[in-house]
């Protein structure tokens, strides 16, 4: 039993040196400090705090062994982000780690890790991160559904592609895609790739923890722009500009998660301001054969307000 850096570990098991290899060597930690084990590793990750448990089971040749991991915190931080609990089972060797299960709970927010996952820092870091989102709030917005994100990490910049399944955006369900895109410092920039006939472009910023801005979001399908995005939300304000061409009424509706039935497709031009929770919108709408609620008509070029769940048109 030894004590370090106010980490306590207990440590049985058996390391055959004749074989040059551990044959099962136990180690229990309790509160072990990140930065203690970022020191080890001579590498430092995002994670910081302290790890209430880990459980470590070694194996294997002494050069390289397998090391398998169970681990749990509480009260920890990611990007200076607090998280209540943190918890998970790895396994490293050849310096990749790969998860076969991890959870990660602040709030009401969950986001599970799911087997396959895996960060790969043999030379340049390497990862796919395989996840669950559960209610993701962000300022006016809620995240669900699945992810899938391969890519790299270089310091403090990260490169991948993300690809989604089932993801929903508050009332609206993304069908599967998958785009570029750029993280540093908070900021994630969508980057076009070349022979894609659908294009995402922008920037949407969330290194503030009450605010949240998305800057120039643009989609493109066949190199014309169907739908742009621009404006800040905070826990108490929000103030965007949209514009749009042929999209369907009731996903324009779903995406601002506004509870209107709607059919048919419009362009629009829309602006929303006020509280997130009950925004007043300004919007244009035209469109033909469509419905709102159980208005319905063949042609129509439609000016529109709702404040306060009351729809003036």
């Amino acid at each position: 039993k030894l004590s370090v850096d106010g980490a306590t570990a207990e440590i049985s098991g058996i390391i055959n040196l004749s074989k040059k290899e551990f044959s099962g060597l136990n180690i229990s930690l309790s509160n072990l400090k990140t930065q203690t084990l970022y020191d080890l590793l001579k590498s430092t990750y995002p994670l910081s705090g302290t790890f209430q448990n880990i459980e470590l089971n070694i194996f294997g040749d002494l050069k390289d062994p397998q090391i398998t991991a169970d681990f749990s915190g509480k009260n920890m931080t990611v990007d200076d982000r607090t998280v209540d609990s943190i918890n998970g089972k790895c396994s490293l060797k050849s310096k990749k780690i790969i998860f076969s299960k991890g959870n990660i709970k602040w709030s009401l927010t969950n986001i599970k890790i799911l087997p396959d996952t895996y960060i790969d820092f043999s030379k340049e870091i390497i990862f796919r991160i395989i996840a669950e989102i559960r209610n993701l709030k962000f300022p006016g917005i809620t995240l669900f559904g699945g992810i899938d994100a391969v890519g790299t990490l270089h310091k403090d910049t990260v490169k991948a592609d993300i690809s989604t399944a089932g993801l929903w955006i508050n009332q609206k369900q993304l069908k599967a895609t998958k785009h570029y895109i750029e993280y540093s410092g908070g900021v994630m920039r969508f980057i076009p790739e070349m022979g894609k006939s659908t294009q995402i472009t922008g920037t949407v910023d969330f290194s503030k923890p009450s605010e949240f801005s998305i800057n120039n979001f643009s989609i493109f399908e066949k190199g014309k722009r169907l739908f742009y995005l621009n404006g800040t939300l905070t826990n108490d304000n929000i103030a965007l500009t949209a514009e749009g061409e042929n999209i369907s009424m009731g996903d324009l509706l779903n995406l601002f998660d506004i509870k209107i039935t709607a059919e048919g497709n419009t362009n629009f031009n829309l602006k929303a301001t006020g509280k997130p929770q009950e925004p007043t919108i300004t919007c244009l709408l035209s469109s033909t054969n469509g419905k709102i609620e159980n208005l319905g008509f063949d042609l129509a070029s439609i000016f529109f307000q709702l404040k306060e769940n009351i729809l003036e048109l």
